[in-house]
This record gives C-alpha cells, structure tokens and sequence, in this order.
C-alpha cells in the first residue's frame, strides 16, 4: 500500500515540491488505514527511502518535508487519541531515519501550526507517558532545550522540564534532573516560576528521602 504512495511521490520531478494537497492526503491514509498508524508511517518512509535507493538518490528536502510535516501531525493526533505508545513509535521512526521534525517550514499539516517549543513539549509528553525518559532527553538535547516564545509557552516548558526532572530524580538519572532544572530556572523564567519550581524541588527530594529511610527501616527490621 504505501509501497505505492512512495512509488508515485518518487515519480514527480525532482524540482517539484509536494503540495499541500498531497501531504492532507498522505496524513489522511495514515489515520484512516486499517494498518497500525506508527507502522504505517515507518512503512511509508522506508518505502520512500527504498525507491529513492533505487534511483541512486537520497531523500530529497521534499521528501523530509512531507515525513516532517507528518510525524508533527501524527503525534499531535496521537496526543488528541491518547494513543501513546503509537505515538513513540511514530517518534523512533522521525529519529531513527534522522528526518528534523521540531522546525520544519510551512506550509503546514496542522492550522494553527505548532510552535518549534510546542512540537518538542509534544514530543517529550509522549515519552514521558511511555516512560522513556532516555527518549525525552534525546528530543530536548536535539533542539537544544528550545525556547518558549510566550507566556503559555514558559509556563508549559518549565512544567514539562519539572515532570521530567522528578522521574529522573526516581530513576536516579541526577544528571538528566539537574540539567532539567537547570533550563527549568532560566533568567527568562518569571519569578513566579522560579519559587513555584524551587516548592516542587524540595517537595519530590523529601518525598524520595522518606520513601528511602522508609525501605532502609523495613530492611533493618
């Protein structure tokens, strides 16, 4: 099936870009297939990659356009359905096959489109529901913890950054916390943010410490 979309995407002129028309219509037979949604998307892309192999070629900036543009719209879907794991996978695939998902240029599959800051949140609220914390780092690292461009935007990345920060604390990932809180008390982070994360810190840090003396007292008992 997708073997067949990857065969016509490929037979256009390398010039030519794809149209917004074809990409509503790629995302469309993604989310409306009978076929898993994140097997879909990775059917899609190796088969683009394949006959593309096949001609000598490599992906053109088209084709990581269009598989961008897709990956944005079907973690936003996966969101919406509350389909996380298929979400990840759909993740794997963007970074596996190395295609830029965070700032891919309009036009665009979702209206209004996300931000740069609201595709990475995105991207690592998925990890954190499939408690791949390793996956969440990986996505901030590769926009370099990218910024907020509004008030909302703040507010909703120190929150992600401090629910990421916490389970690293439980996996004792103290690194990957620190780092976490570290961008979570940026000089551009209001005041109000900054004591709201300092509450939360100290807080989770108590709750781990007596969660630990608890499970050190049961053991000498």
């Amino acid at each position: 099936q997708y073997g067949a979309v990857a065969a016509i995407l490929s037979s256009l002129n390398n010039d030519q870009l794809y149209s917004e028309e074809i990409l509503q219509c790629c995302l469309s037979a993604l989310t409306h297939s009978s076929v898993k949604l994140s097997t879909g998307f990775e059917q899609l892309v190796t088969s683009l990659k394949t006959v593309r192999n096949g001609k000598n070629e490599e992906l053109m900036s088209h084709d990581l356009w269009l598989i961008g543009q897709l990956g944005v719209a079907l973690l936003s879907w996966c969101k919406q359905n509350q389909t996380w794991q298929d979400g990840f996978l759909v993740l794997h695939c963007l970074h596996l096959h190395g295609i830029h998902y965070v700032n891919v240029p309009p036009p665009y599959a979702i209206k209004p489109p996300l931000s740069s800051c609201a595709v990475a949140l995105r991207a690592v609220e998925v990890c954190l529901k499939v408690n791949q914390l390793n996956g969440a780092i990986v996505v901030l690292d590769g926009c370099q913890f990218v910024q907020g461009s509004n008030e909302q935007e703040i507010s909703q990345r120190v929150e992600v950054l401090m629910a990421l920060a916490m389970e690293c604390v439980r996996e004792g990932q103290l690194h990957d916390a620190c780092n976490c809180l570290e961008q979570a008390l940026l000089p551009s982070v209001p005041q109000p943010l900054h004591s709201q994360v300092s509450r939360t810190v100290f807080s989770a840090l108590a709750n781990i410490l007596d969660a630990k003396l608890v499970k050190e007292s049961v053991r000498l008992i």
